[in-house]
């Protein structure tokens, strides 16, 4: 009876002690939700093609780009530029001169010098070899396909190539022109750079560290030592008994190599950002630290303990590459050019000189023989292109702006310069290119467009500017046009502006009166539409739909869009089309072409990878010429079977006729040949040369009553080729008898009015010659109205409780305007307003939100985080309190005033204080691994979506903090930190970075996308909140990317896909350098993720918290959150709390009970 008393009392103590743990389980803060989890390592490169499918397609040269390595012999630095290997004579180090330059297969990512030939580390292309002996006129002379060279090193008679993940590649080069295999050593990361030293490789293997491999017998190299850096071995160099890693976030990482096969740390040194090069010279290592960290110096006399001697920024960009000659440093500064250093003093470098050939090449426009390139910083790039095989700078302006597109008609070039609008230079030399004028647009210049006298600009957000340039020295506002999305690219047809709109796909808008335009048809595309090309024979408007490829649209009806046909491409920016093909520039596909012959059925016509970013094209004649944003203007040859020149001219024009005249203008109309290479015809008015257009019309304006004019025309076909037959005809304008007006307008008045519009209307005069009224406000006129039909007008982006007059005169057919005014007056709406929203006494658990109201302002209704907490008059402090520490919270007050009109809502994100993590020890840095490492798992994403993964390990100790740090090329992640509550020993995160949306999601995220990656931390299941807590995601978005998009950094967010929908997490923007803004979010748990971008998009608060709102000196109501999940496990933890209480105390009692007899 004992024993059973004694297991009961156990059995009711366990069962206690269940019920407890799996309470305080349930009760546990993070809400960490598993969705899936993939791992596939694979990627095969050979899916990029260089040649046509259906088409012949030559690269034939290209010009700019970005300047990645440097190397220096004698009076000579050679550069590798994108596809380029430039020759700098260096002799005057002040004014460094491009002298020669040869254009590569593939991208130049390493050269190395020996004798008078360069060897070249040509990616895809393997290692190339130049012949150097006339450095003005270098020559290709032999090539070995190795796989995909990062780096070369020479020795002797062999070349020795870092290939990648093919490890370090042997070649022997006793004959240049034939090069052969000699050995292969397949390392275990990816090999990046190689150093010589003796009878060893000193191999640079990324993740995997520094290799040290025996090359006594170069046709059977082998394992001789390995040191696993903690960073990501970029380059290294050997000096003496030390090879010096450029080890990425890691710094310069010193390894003794004095016993080859076991190398040991000496030192490391923290460059602050990525050391990806490194040189030594003398007593100091000179460190190229990427993302802003410029060069760094480093004294390494004692390689024990390397210290600081010097950095240099005073270059602005990313450094990637230096070499050290004499007293000079030269590093490769990538699209800010190459800088030289002077380091005779290595504790005070200083600038020296500078070359600079490159920038951001985002749009391109071809006028005669030379192409104009919007060249972002760089501003505007004019290069001859008469010798296409060899073009050649002619000239540069640059802007104060960022260039992103460029037009050109006649004498001029139109920049749209970004947030400085339209930048207007006269191009009538092109070696001497000057400022003409400017008009400094509300939002962010995309693109421009010219048509006779007008610049159309997507202005970004602020929809379609258009702006009178028949003064371009004082270019004037002519009308504008919000558009819903952001407008980004715009074309001109006929009467319609077509303007591709972001998300909003395109928007067609009739310009008919250019300063009135309006909205007429809108078709909303499944992507992301950021460049336009319309083709007025044909009808057909040609989107480049960004992820969605290419969107052919049907607009001969405006009233009716309808989709012809699409294609999709990897991620589509700009578009030109040509006869039968479309030409486009499609990200970092390069340029893609399609057969459009059929445009309800495209078909790939053919490809080449331009080695960087495609984002603009343009087409003349056989070539095509790419803007690429890494590689500079690439031009192209496309062959359609002939390599004889077009010489045939297009047809004439048909049916040149007046159809219509008035006392001061003609307008003329003609059918356009059907030619397929048809370009545009020239008008002459006569015969003067007024304009190039391809429409199908022309109207002379400002003329004399009752004089006669003669039009004139040639066509003109893509390769230059013109007519030379004239098309004529003549016309006379109007003399006008009628000079009595019509009547004046009745019954005006405002019909309805808020805070920024007033609505007009009135009723027009009967007269039979009445045409249209004159418009003015506050006695500035703004527009006339279509026709007699129209009887209103609305005033928009007025300000508040202002008092606005409208005046109106009428207008017959023959031009007769009446004297007599009619006038009305209307006040705008003033709203109640909200300033000053702060916090203020902000502690572990509560907040104090203060403002100011306007006089106006009757009750605040304030929530959180979407949730309504209440309204409150009289008052302007809350505090709400009852809050969880470490959080942060989003506050939105909306004013009203008595009437119960709603004033603009206010926001502002503030965040408790933090309470203690709970002690513990710092936790691990990460070892990152390309195997995978424990914990990992396979991938289920498609591979062509993958493109690339990153892997890092940490030991996870309970109660104590992990970091896993991430530096992988491509990779927007820096870091994951967690905090762990098991010893769960070494577990894997890793990053899979996607080239769309994970198919493990089905729904696409608000915003602009700038990344979708999956995030995993150990296998699946793991990442619980029994194993984990507190976890961050620390990320990086490329500025320029920010810059282009016309974003700021506070617009950036990242979202995570809980499983049925995407939520976006708290972002908050920690650092920033010259390249990359870094930001930290928040995370309840590990999944697919994407990095994104919208002004709109507002951050939830990740709380389990309960909380209430409260004026000053009164308590507060009480309010949940709302967050059903985690009231509902509150719930049920109480109550196995208090079944548990009830079963221990009911044991308890019967023990006592049955002991008690027993005795008795």
């Amino acid at each position: 009876m004992q024993l059973k008393l004694s297991g009961s009392i156990y059995f009711g103590i366990s069962l206690f002690c269940m019920i407890m743990f799996a309470g305080i389980v349930s009760a546990e803060e993070l809400s960490v939700n598993f969705v899936s989890q993939i791992d596939i390592n694979n990627y095969n490169a050979a899916g990029i093609t260089n040649a046509f499918t259906t088409q012949e397609q030559d690269l034939v040269s290209h010009f700019g780009g970005s300047i990645s390595n440097v190397v220096v012999a004698g009076n000579y630095a050679y550069l590798g530029q994108g596809q380029d290997m430039l020759v700098i004579d260096i002799t005057e180090v002040s004014n460094p001169v491009e002298i020669g330059r040869v254009t590569t297969p593939s991208l130049v990512n390493n050269i190395a010098i020996s004798g008078k030939y360069a060897y070249i580390a040509n990616a895809d292309n393997g290692l190339l070899i130049v012949e150097i002996s006339n450095p003005a006129i270098p020559a290709i002379v032999g090539t070995y396909d190795s796989g995909s060279a990062y780096g070369v090193a020479v020795s002797g008679d062999l070349a020795y190539v870092a290939d990648g993940t093919s490890g370090l590649v042997i070649v022997d080069i006793i004959d240049p022109v034939a090069p052969t295999l000699e050995g292969v050593y397949n390392t275990a990361g990816v090999a990046s750079h190689v150093a010589i030293a003796g009878d060893y490789a000193y191999v640079a293997d990324g993740v995997n560290g520094l290799v040290v491999v025996d090359i006594a017998v170069p046709s059977s190299p082998s394992i001789e030592g390995t040191y696993d850096t903690a960073g990501n071995a970029y380059d290294v160099a050997v000096a003496g008994n030390h090879a010096y890693v450029a080890d990425g976030t890691n710094g310069l990482s010193i390894i003794n190599i004095m016993v080859p096969s076991s190398p040991t740390l000496a030192d490391t040194y923290d460059t602050e950002v990525l050391a990806r090069g490194v040189t030594v010279s003398g007593s100091y290592a000179y460190v190229a630290d990427g993302d802003g960290g410029g060069l760094v110096i480093v004294n390494i006399s004692d390689p024990a303990n390397a210290s600081s001697s010097a950095v240099y920024r005073a270059t602005a960009g990313n450094a990637y590459d230096v070499a050290v000659s004499d007293n000079y440093a030269y590093v490769a500064f990538g699209r800010s050019g190459l800088a030289v250093v002077n380091i005779t003093n290595p504790a005070a470098p200083a600038f020296a000189g500078k070359y600079d050939m490159s920038g951001y090449a985002s749009g391109v426009a071809i006028a005669d023989n030379y192409a104009y390139v919007a060249n972002g910083y760089m501003g505007l790039s004019v290069i001859n292109i008469a010798d296409r095989s060899s073009p050649t700078s002619a000239g540069r302006y640059i802007t104060a702006g960022y260039a992103r597109d460029v037009a050109v008609s006649g004498s001029y070039a139109y920049i749209a310069n970004d947030i400085n609008g339209l930048v207007i230079v006269d191009i009538s030399n092109p070696s001497a290119p000057v400022y003409k004028g400017t008009y400094n647009t509300a939002g962010c210049a995309w693109d421009v467009a010219v048509s006779e006298d007008y610049a159309y600009i997507a202005d970004g957000e602020n929809g379609l500017v258009i702006v009178d340039i028949s003064n371009p020295s004082a270019p004037a506002y002519k009308g504008s046009c919000d558009t819903p999305g952001k407008a980004e690219n715009v074309a001109i047809s006929g009467s319609y502006a077509y303007v591709a709109d972001g998300d909003s796909g395109l928007i067609l808008i009739n310009i008919n009166d250019p300063a009135m335009p309006l909205i007429e048809n809108s078709y909303n595309t499944a992507g992301h539409s950021y460049g336009i090309f319309v083709v007025p024979i044909s009808n057909y408007a040609y989107i480049a739909d960004g992820a969605n490829g290419l969107v052919i649209l049907d607009v001969s009806n405006p009233a009716v869009l309808t989709l012809k046909g699409s294609y999709d491409t990897n991620s589509a920016q700009n578009i030109a089309v040509s006869g039968n093909h479309a030409y486009i520039a499609d990200d970092s596909n390069g340029l893609v072409i399609l057969n459009i012959t059929n445009p309800s059925a495209p078909t790939l016509a053919g490809s080449y990878n331009t080695a960087g970013y495609g984002y603009g094209v343009a087409v003349s004649g056989n070539y095509v010429y790419v803007a690429d944003f890494d590689n500079g203007l690439v031009i192209l040859q496309v062959d359609n079977g002939s390599n004889e020149p077009d010489i045939t001219a297009p047809a004439p024009v048909t049916a040149l006729n007046e159809v219509g005249t008035g006392s001061y203008w003609i307008r003329w109309l003609w059918t356009n040949p059907n030619d397929a290479d048809f370009s545009h015809v020239m008008v002459y008015f006569d015969g003067a040369f007024v304009t190039n257009t391809s429409e199908g019309y022309y109207n002379s304006t400002g003329l004399i009553e009752g004089s006669t004019h003669t039009i004139s025309v040639k066509t003109v076909d893509a390769s230059g080729n013109i007519n030379s037959a004239w098309v004529n005809d003549s016309a006379t304008t109007v003399l006008s008898t009628d000079s009595i007006p019509a009547g004046s307008i009745t019954d005006l008045g405002e019909n309805d009015f808020d805070s920024d519009w007033i609505s007009w209307t009135w009723t027009n005069p009967h007269d039979a010659d009445f045409s249209h009224v004159m418009v003015y406000i506050d006695g500035a006129f703004v527009t006339n109205t279509a026709d007699s039909s129209v009887n209103f007008y609305n005033a928009t982006g007025l300000s508040e409780d202002v008092t606005y007059t409208i005046g109106v005169r009428t207008v017959d057919t023959s031009g007769n305007i009446n004297s007599i005014w009619a006038n009305d007056s209307a006040t705008t709406v003033k709203l109640p307003k909200i300033s000053n929203l702060s916090g203020t006494n902000i502690t572990k658990t509560s907040i104090t939100l203060t403002w100011e109201n306007s006089d106006n302002t009757s009750r605040v209704q304030i929530t959180r985080n979407d949730m309504i907490l209440g309204n409150v008059s009289g008052s302007a402090c809350y505090v709400d309190s009852n809050l969880s520490s470490g959080r942060t919270y989003t506050y939105t007050l909306i004013p009203y005033g008595q009437d119960g009109l709603e004033g603009r809502a206010v926001s502002v994100n503030l965040r408790t204080k933090s309470g203690s993590s709970g002690g513990g020890s710092s936790g691990s840095s990460s070892k990152k691994s390309s195997s995978g490492g424990s914990g990992g798992a396979a991938s289920v994403e498609d591979f062509a979506n993958l493109a690339m993964k990153d892997v890092a390990n940490a030991y996870l100790r309970m109660d104590s903090n992990a970091t896993y740090e991430f530096s992988r090329e491509g990779n927007p992640i820096r870091s994951i930190s967690l905090y762990s509550l098991k010893n769960s020993g070494q577990i894997t995160s890793t990053i899979e970075v996607l080239n769309n949306r994970s198919k493990l999601v089905n729904s696409t995220p608000d915003g602009s996308i700038y990344k979708y990656v999956n995030i995993w931390v150990g296998k699946a299941g793991f990442a619980t909140a029994s194993n984990i807590k507190d976890a961050h995601v620390m990320f990086k978005v490329n500025s320029s990317w920010i810059q282009q998009m016309g974003l700021s950094p506070d617009d950036i967010k990242l979202q995570r896909y809980n499983g049925t929908a995407w939520e976006v997490l708290p972002t908050t923007m920690e650092s920033s350098t010259d390249s990359y803004v870094i930001y930290e979010s928040k995370t309840p748990g590990f999944s697919s993720f994407a990095i994104t971008a919208e002004k709109a998009l507002a951050a939830s608060s990740i709380t389990d918290a309960d909380a209430s709102i409260s004026s000053e000196g009164s308590s507060s109501e009480h309010i949940p959150t709302g967050d059903t999940n985690q009231d509902q496990a509150s719930e049920k933890s109480n109550v196995w709390i208090l079944i548990a209480a009830i079963l221990v105390i009911g044991t308890v009692t019967a023990s006592f009970v049955y002991l008690k007899r027993k005795q008795n």
